[in-house]
């Protein structure tokens, strides 16, 4: 059934029973000695939070001049008073802030002793034994422990909190305000004395009267055909007893208790339980003939609020004046002021429906909602107003722009109204909105700090990474780029990628044919990939011999100790046949099983890369399909080895790689390898052991340095910031040239990606951000990444972590369809093979949050020259808010040719089959013979401008 609104209603109905139409005009002010002293604070809306460093954030905000009399300030961390400021106070710092993500809340105290009502956004939620049941899947649990969530709006019905006269039920109301306290978020309540005609038999007995039979064709939420209305009558004495007494014994239960935030005062409405006439004529006709005129509600209003108000002293009241813009600013007004006149400003008022559209927001003079909204204005000058949206609800492509408007227009209306918090539906409740809630909160005075540690796996156990969350605000940039200063040629093999035993055989080789899969090579098209690395803990347990010959012979065994045995039919040849459709010219880097192959093995297996059909194991590659030998870059000596169940020494480690390498050079002399650092030199167990972290790989150096090309370490970000990881770098860098006198051996980054943030209770789900390492801020912390990695020529390899391993995904598959699909990091790489084709210049960023040691850093840049002399330069913001003006200079002028970039629109958007918010996009620009001298770099945008000189003859 759809229900007009009440704005659509004929002026002549509410006419006919109340007189004429009132005007849209201003109501009348009241008189200056009605206004009083607040007994209430006002709440802080303007709070702005911040995390310093690790642990310390820190508090400012704006005073509200409205408040006098102020004892204190209490300051609340995820909702819990943490600590008290005295009056004058305008910040405070918290030296021991969680490392996850936090809200915080100031609340002025007056002498009174009376508390500001927590502003924010409240989730609107039915008290009622099914709904609470259903809510047993963890929705409710989800929405409260939300961090820009305040509390719940929780609506009750009369009949089913007194099913029979003079018998309460409190359970199911208990059962949600349990769960509530137990996120320490408090509740606003709203009694509905009926709703839709329901009652209890002894309500409908003594109470009701028949008001309006049904239009023609209204049927039920259910389909079920509307029976005659029948309505609890306002004006009747059994109905005012009996609602007075169930409120008194209700106030006896609940007035005063800490868990409740306010309470609705809900008046004496037959029609519904808010201020609104009926929506037919007859209705009308029905309620005048039983002498319901407008000074008998008001009357009854009044009467209910003094009820309300007396009941509940030390609790804030709100007067629900719902919607009947017919009733006028005027008739709200008449009943407001007396009681505001009595009790002062801890009476509220609320607005029972907020939406987005235009005659809403911006209704004009000429509307009847005119003079209503600027009375909500004016009594939000001395009085806490709120608002409750109407039920919107989302679509796939963004915020539901349909009969109710743009959510983010809605709650904007209410804020230009003077709100101070505002009711959602739990419906409206989505996580990839997260950003408009947490947008919102923070303008009704949540502030918010992102997380600050990721924790998966003890390589990061006890160690701080940093949220990676930039700052919220930035201000211009200075970009000076020498195009005749170059850095380094950008190494191809930079943009390297992983793959692991454990995930990808069932994607890229079909189960049933044993064939390479279409989707993976169709998914995989058009990503550039220099270099293929086998990798994780799987290869050390991997055995390559019994992967070799007819897939169908294979047998089944352990990848890893205690893992269910898997058949593996993706053997070594068929991974390196499969990356080779995706690249003809990739090389390859191999990590060598040293936990459970012998040194022999080790170099059969060389051989069956390299060698010619003049040997038996070049001969089974031959005769698989790989005529032409493997390009093998990397030998990569072992995985973590110091990190396994019984971690090995670098004494240990050594002496096998020792062996090793002799082997191999026995049939390969040009072999070149890479020997590994500490796994986790940011992890207390390493920096507990004799000499540190970097003992391992100084013991490796000289033991092996003369042998070894390569230095491998394993970096995982945001999680840890750059300016965290750069010591490691730096160190081992450094101690390269220190031990061997000369920087040959460089450094491969043999993985690399966004660490996934750990959840607040990871015993629920510990996978439940594993998104954000391929969504749009994943991408944008890699590529920050790489392009810090460009300008550091130690660094000239690195492999990304995982092409389908773990959380990261360059790909995935869904599980409903088995349809392939791209993740964001796909269109990032593609995007970063373009901007580092070629030179890298000196291009040197100054401003905010453009420092490696800068804790906000958001903006990095590169300037990388190409053959044909034409500059491609690259800036990557995370900052997920503010845009940034480059001021550009170059050693000569250069005109834009063309743009690309990649983003979404929001922070955490990531792909999904059905959806692929982030995307590449690329635009030709028609040269217009002028100097680039600016660039405008979005939020949460990496952009590439392609840029030529302006000497080129065109």
């Amino acid at each position: 059934m759809k229900i007009l609104p009440l704005f659509c209603l004929p002026l002549a109905l509410a006419a006919s029973l109340f007189g004429e139409t009132p005007a849209p005009a201003h109501p009348a002010q009241p008189a200056a000695d009605t206004v009083q002293e607040p007994v209430y604070p006002f709440p802080i809306l303007s709070l702005k939070a911040s995390r310093a460093d690790g642990t310390t954030v820190k508090l400012g905000w704006q005073p509200d001049p409205r408040n006098t009399n102020l004892d204190h300030y209490e300051i609340l961390r995820d909702f819990q008073p943490i600590a008290e400021v005295g009056p004058d106070a305008t910040s405070y710092t918290d030296t021991a802030a969680p490392l996850s993500e936090s809200s915080y809340l100031i609340l002025p105290v007056n002498t009174f002793g009376h508390k500001a009502a927590r502003p924010g956004l409240y989730f609107r939620f039915g008290v009622r034994p099914d709904r609470v049941e259903a809510a047993e899947d963890g929705f409710l649990d989800r929405v409260l422990e939300s961090p820009y969530v305040t509390g719940l709006d929780l609506f009750l019905f009369w009949n089913e909190l007194e099913p029979e006269q003079g018998e309460y039920n409190f359970d199911t109301l208990e059962t949600v305000m349990e769960l509530a306290d137990k996120y320490h978020k408090q509740v606003k309540l709203t009694i509905y004395p009926s709703q839709l005609g329901t009652f209890a038999p002894w309500q409908e007995e003594q109470m009701t009267i028949l008001l309006e039979e049904p239009k023609p064709g209204q049927v039920k939420l259910d389909g079920t055909p509307l029976t005659p209305r029948k309505r609890l009558y306002p004006l009747d004495p059994a109905f005012r007893e009996a609602w007075q007494d169930f409120l008194m014994t209700f106030a006896d239960r609940y007035a005063g208790d800490p868990r409740i935030s306010s309470i609705d005062l809900e008046g004496p409405s037959g029609f519904s339980t808010h201020m609104r006439t009926p929506s037919t004529e007859a209705g009308l006709e029905r309620w005048e003939s039983l002498g319901f005129t407008k000074d008998a509600w008001r009357e009854a209003w009044i009467e209910d609020g003094m009820l309300f108000m007396d009941l509940w002293p030390d609790t804030p009241v709100s007067l629900n004046c719902g919607l009947d813009p017919h009733l006028g600013a005027a008739f709200l007004a008449s009943i407001y002021e007396p009681l505001y006149a009595e009790y002062g400003n801890r009476l509220m008022l609320r607005n029972e429906a907020v939406n987005g559209q235009d005659w809403y927001v911006d209704p004009g003079p000429g509307n009847p909602w005119y003079a209503y909204r600027e009375y909500m204005r004016e009594v939000s000058q001395r009085a806490g107003v709120g608002y409750e949206m109407w039920k919107f609800s989302w679509s796939p492509e963004g915020l539901d722009t349909g009969a109710n408007g743009p959510m983010d227009r809605a709650l904007q209306a209410a804020l230009t109204d003077g709100g101070t918090w505002v009711h959602i539906w739990p419906q409206d409740f989505r996580s990839g909105y997260e950003p408009l809630y947490r947008e919102f909160a923070g303008k009704f005075g949540v502030a918010t700090v992102p997380l600050k540690t990721y924790v998966a796996g003890d390589e990061y156990a006890g160690v701080d990474l940093g949220s990676g969350e930039g700052g919220s605000a930035a201000g211009p940039v200075q970009a000076k780029i020498d195009t005749r200063q170059p850095v380094r040629a950008v190494p191809p093999y930079l943009l390297g990628f992983n793959q692991n035993w454990l995930w990808g055989e069932a994607t890229v080789i079909d189960p049933e044919t044993h064939e390479i899969s279409p989707g993976f090579l169709k998914v995989m098209e058009g990503l550039p990939i220099p270099l293929a690395r086998m990798s994780g803990s799987a290869s050390q347990h991997y055995h390559w011999k019994r992967m070799l010959g007819d897939p169908a012979q294979r047998t089944p065994y352990e990848l890893l100790p205690g893992r269910k045995p898997l058949m593996q039919v993706f053997g070594p040849l068929e991974w390196a046949d499969a990356m080779l459709r995706v690249n003809p010219d990739i090389a390859f880097t191999w990590s060598i099983n040293l936990l459970e192959e012998s040194p022999e093995e080790n170099a059969e297996l060389v051989q069956l890369f390299t060698a010619g059909a003049d040997n038996e194991w070049g001969r089974q590659r031959i005769e698989y399909g790989l005529k032409e030998p493997l390009k093998v870059a990397i030998w990569e000596l072992g995985n973590e080895m110091d990190w396994i169940k019984e971690p090995w020494s670098a004494e240990q480690y050594v002496e096998h790689c020792r062996k090793v390498i002799a082997a191999i050079r026995a049939v390969n002399p040009d072999a070149k390898f890479a020997a590994q650092s500490a796994t986790a030199p940011w992890s207390p167990r390493h920096n507990a052991t004799p000499g540190g972290w970097a003992q391992f790989h100084r013991t490796v150096l000289k033991e092996l340095g003369d042998e070894i090309d390569y230095i491998t370490i394993h970096p995982y970000y945001h999680g840890m910031k750059p300016a965290a990881l750069a010591p490691y770098l730096d160190t081992i860098r450094d101690d390269i040239v220190k031990i061997i006198g000369s920087p040959r051996i460089k450094v491969y980054i043999s993985e690399h990606a966004r660490w996934p943030p750990a959840p607040k209770d990871p015993a629920k789900n510990r996978f439940a951000n594993d998104h954000l390492t391929h969504g749009l801020s994943g991408c944008l912390a890699t590529a920050e990444f790489l392009n810090l990695m460009v300008t550091r020529p130690e660094v000239t390899a690195a492999a990304y972590h995982n092409l389908l391993g773990g959380p990261w995904k360059v790909y995935a598959v869904d599980a409903e369809t088995g349809e392939y699909y791209a993740t964001g990091v796909k269109p990032t790489f593609q995007l970063l093979h373009d901007a580092y084709n070629g030179t890298a210049v000196t291009c040197q960023l100054s401003g905010e949050q453009t420092g490696i040691d800068d804790p906000e850093l958001t903006l990095t840049a590169t300037a990388v020259l190409n053959a044909e002399g034409s500059l491609r330069l690259f800036f990557n913001n995370r900052n997920p808010d503010q845009s940034r003006l480059v001021k550009v200079e170059l050693d000569q002028p250069y005109e834009l040719t063309a743009v690309q970039t990649v983003t979404a629109p929001a922070m955490d958007a990531y792909n999904t089959a059905r959806a692929q918010p982030v995307q590449l996009s690329a635009e030709d620009v028609e040269p217009s013979g002028q100097a680039f001298t600016q660039a405008l770099v979005p939020a949460k945008t990496a952009i590439l401008y392609r840029l030529r000189p302006l000497t080129t003859k065109q």
